[in-house]
């Protein structure tokens, strides 16, 4: 699947929803083309850019499967320079060993969260400039401003659409089957990485 982009998508404009209390923000934009990137922990939704591996999926066989042979490979490539009988010791106790496993598995959730802290800052961008929901919520009860931002430019060209999902969202890597929502606003992330959903 093709990461999604405005460029891609052939959206000419984006905008930005802020309130008007931080004014020297907004003057930084205009004098110093400066944007303010948000940090995770202060979005509005709670469970934006906060992966979450579900240990109940362990129940499903097929599903448990997937997630060790993930954690095996992952094991390997982070720790390449174990001995082969380390990695048959390690594998063997994620298979039989369920309370390792879910406590791996919590503990993979934790350390992905924090490493995203760390690592992503977000502006958040949308499609359109008249969206009540969006003023009421990001304008500061639309008496904020709304910026526009053409994507002729390379850097908001490569604003990433966001998918929303009905369920909490999952990482990459062992988990499948999501279900996108109809409403996607725009993201725009950076960072050493790139964030997918």
């Amino acid at each position: 699947m093709a990461i999604e982009t405005a460029e891609s998508l052939n959206v000419q404009r984006l905008y930005h929803y802020q309130s008007f209390d931080k004014p020297e923000r907004l003057a930084q934009i205009f004098t110093e083309r400066k944007l303010y990137f948000s940090a995770l922990e202060h979005l509005n939704d709670p469970w934006d850019c906060r992966p979450f591996f579900r240990t109940s999926d362990l129940d499903d066989a097929v599903e448990c499967e997937r997630v060790i042979d993930w954690l095996i490979k992952a094991d390997r490539r982070l720790n390449a320079l174990l001995p082969e009988a380390k990695y048959r010791h390690r594998e063997e106790r994620l298979r039989s060993d369920r309370g390792f496993l879910e406590r791996l598995v919590d503990q993979i959730t934790v350390q992905t969260c924090e490493s995203f802290k760390k690592q992503y800052r977000v502006y958040c961008l949308s499609e359109h400039p008249d969206s009540t929901l969006m003023w009421a919520h990001y304008g500061n009860s639309c008496r904020g401003v709304c910026l526009e931002f053409s994507t002729k430019t390379g850097f908001f060209g490569q604003a990433l659409r966001v998918e929303y999902l009905d369920a909490y969202p999952l990482p990459p890597g062992p988990y499948r089957g999501r279900r996108p929502r109809n409403a996607k606003p725009f993201h725009h992330e950076i960072g050493s990485m790139e964030l997918r959903r």
